[in-house]
């Protein structure tokens, strides 16, 4: 095992990847167009589950902006505030949508990594509570990726992210954007975000721009218009010989440009 060498040492650091629960609203018949039915899933999906079984407990519980993303990210709080468990309160809300007895739906998901087809497993159980029979079924990257652009799904395991702004990583709930138009269609619309998706997009002062963009990230999870589960760590393995090698967030491993190799001993 790595542990063992003491010439190598493993490297670890949040990136810019949040893993999501998509929910494709743009068909008009479906169940989860109920915002109710949303927010009783979320009620019902254990994300620290997720955290120990899945990873290891080497991720971060996020929402639309990861852990790591400067000021921008809802704190720890916050999340576990919005994603607090209530199964009673989740049967009401289902109960008061008219779906008591659920429904079937297809859960899409990446087959490798396999971590993408893990966390779909455990939300597929999570839902059962919900009499919400998902079946998940793992794709490779291209038919997925197809699947993802045309709307082609009703739900999907994935994840996004690697944006040079914050306003990257909610552009696709703004009402009438390219992604928006494919994956909610008028299913899902929040004139508030809307709203303050065009200021932010406006302000020039960065400080202000914070509290826009944690609040837009309040009504995704709020509303449960997607469902954002945890940012996993990164790992690189690096001989003790390289200095200055770092985990670099976006996940190009950039940092290598910086960093320099001594001479052996």
């Amino acid at each position: 095992t790595l542990e063992g060498d003491d010439s190598l040492t493993i490297l670890e650091g949040l990136v810019s990847t949040p893993n999501v629960i998509q929910f494709q609203t743009a068909e008009a018949d479906v169940p989860w167009r109920d915002t109710r039915v949303r927010q009783a899933i979320n009620k019902v999906v254990d994300r620290e589950l997720i955290r120990q079984n899945v990873f290891g407990g080497k991720a971060e519980v996020t929402g639309a902006i990861p852990p790591g993303y400067g000021e921008y990210p809802l704190s720890p709080e916050k999340l576990a505030e919005l994603y607090a468990n209530d199964v009673d309160a989740a049967k009401a809300l289902m109960e008061e949508a008219g779906f008591a007895d659920g429904f079937d739906v297809e859960l899409q998901s990446i087959a490798a990594p396999r971590w993408y087809t893990q966390n779909a497993e455990i939300v597929a159980e999570a839902v059962k509570q919900l009499n919400i029979n998902a079946s998940v079924v793992p794709l490779e990257i291209g038919t997925f990726a197809d699947n993802n652009g045309k709307g082609a799904y009703q739900w999907q395991a994935t994840g996004r992210g690697m944006r040079g702004d914050p306003s990257g990583y909610v552009i696709d709930f703004r009402q009438g954007t390219t992604q928006n138009v494919t994956w909610f269609g008028d299913g899902w619309n929040n004139d508030e975000f809307n709203t303050l998706y065009d200021q932010a997009l406006a302000e020039l002062d960065q400080a202000a721009r914070v509290p826009m963009y944690q609040r837009m990230q309040e009504i995704i999870a709020e509303d449960a218009a997607h469902l954002y589960l945890v940012q996993p760590y990164k790992f690189q393995v690096v001989n003790n010989r390289l200095t200055g090698m770092y985990v670099t967030f976006t996940d190009t491993n950039r940092g290598l440009r910086f960093a320099c190799v001594s001479d052996a001993e």
